[in-house]
């Protein structure tokens, strides 16, 4: 199948990343990792010829045709296509638009781990539905010796804590805008395509990171956000650390918000703050005292990325920013604020991808600037699947002046 073979080469590529990464950490030597690509690349080479035969029906799956069909359709619209290539035209599920090619599509899904942030922390799930247990993916239990019925508790689950409806996560659609000049719809396939592909990807990586951590679920037509995620009582499904002194985050706080995730989990936890927050954390310092109390020194917790493409650490964490969460801004008498999620994003988040964006060309709302509006549709959902694995530092907001 043309997806699993997709699927099959963005995981190879994936394995020769890490590769590199404890090549250039020194973890494996050269050679081993000469080796290790050399393989890599065979493989990739082998599934590379696979695509290129024909399959049953003599029709070859890289075959062009509806690929110059679908930029035909966005340069001229249905009506002035000839018929062959308005014949090559998949329709969309509802019909309004038409299917992005597979191989434009896998473009824009392997471009947005380059430009988002929660893709490359959490996991992401191609799927074939719009809605997935979250049981089936946290529900597993092990024993010594023989497994009785009456041992197999639900580890990791919490749907009896949210409502019936979310107790799937469900594929929501991401629906986009572009608009392009008669100068860019002239310009050959390959540039269309890269043009379409850049737009698309920065576009939908944005609504992406706002979603996974502020989207208010399946009733609001979005994906459920960390930062958001409300159980069946409106409480808070992410367990909450609040600040000890209102209005300021301490040194105490972020121990606090550490040690609220279980030791199992912070292997591979890190931080994910607005940009703002960062820049607070930045000046936060543990002093170190002699015999007499008297303060010696001054040890920043944060500390700068010595290599190009690592992030900085905090407390050992990595540390990435999302200027979708909140920044660490309260006013007497206002609202507390959710400034900072740290965990193993990993176990705690699941990303679900379903194929099948769509693109409906729009004419006349746009004929007037001399400008084609070209709406996209992407099949994308999220949701917590073990809450426990991730905490949220809440900025308590003061209640006077005082």
């Amino acid at each position: 199948m043309l997806d699993d073979k997709v699927i099959e080469i963005q995981g190879l590529l994936k394995q020769l990343r890490e590769k590199y990464e404890d090549f250039q950490k020194n973890v494996i030597s050269k050679a081993d990792f000469v080796q290790i690509e050399e393989k890599i690349n065979n493989r990739i080479d082998a599934l590379e010829t696979a695509l290129n035969r024909p399959i049953a029906g003599g029709v070859n799956v890289k075959d062009g045709t509806k690929a110059r069909a679908f930029f035909e359709y966005v340069r001229k619209g249905k009506a002035e296509m000839p018929s062959d290539l308005k014949a090559a035209l998949v329709a969309s599920d509802d019909t309004s638009g038409v299917l992005i090619p597979a191989e434009l599509e896998s473009g824009i899904q392997m471009a947005l781990p380059n430009i988002t942030v929660m893709r490359n922390l959490c996991t992401v799930m191609p799927v074939n539905s719009d809605r997935l247990r979250r049981r089936s993916l946290t529900n597993v239990t092990v024993g010594w010796g023989k497994l009785e019925a009456s041992d197999t508790a639900d580890l990791g689950d919490f749907e009896s804590s949210v409502t019936a409806g979310d107790a799937y996560i469900h594929v929501e659609n991401l629906n986009g805008l572009i608009k392009l000049g008669e100068d860019l719809l002239a310009d050959s396939d390959v540039m269309l395509e890269s043009i379409l592909r850049d737009a698309f990807a920065n576009a939908m990586a944005e609504s992406e990171d706002d979603a996974f951590v502020m989207g208010e679920g399946h009733s609001a037509g979005e994906p459920e956000g960390i930062i958001a995620a409300k159980d069946a009582t409106n409480n808070p499904i992410v367990p909450r650390v609040e600040t000890l002194t209102p209005g300021e985050i301490t040194v105490d706080d972020l121990i606090e918000l550490e040690y609220e995730v279980p030791a199992k989990y912070k292997k591979n936890a890190a931080f994910i703050m607005s940009s703002a927050t960062e820049k607070l954390i930045r000046k936060l310092k543990a002093q170190g005292t002699d015999s007499g109390g008297s303060i010696t020194s001054n040890i920043p917790l944060w500390e700068p990325s010595i290599q190009s493409g690592r992030p900085a650490t905090l407390m050992g964490y990595p540390v990435y920013n999302n200027d979708f969460l909140p920044a660490p801004v309260v006013t007497v008498g206002g609202a507390d604020k959710d400034v900072i999620i740290f965990g193993n994003f990993k176990l705690g988040y699941v990303i679900l991808d379903r194929a099948g964006m769509s693109v409906q060309r729009l004419t006349e709302l746009y004929a007037e600037q001399d400008l084609v509006g070209l709406k996209v549709k992407k099949r994308v959902g999220g949701g917590i699947v073990r809450p426990d694995a991730m905490a949220v530092l809440r900025l308590v907001a003061p209640t006077s002046g005082a």
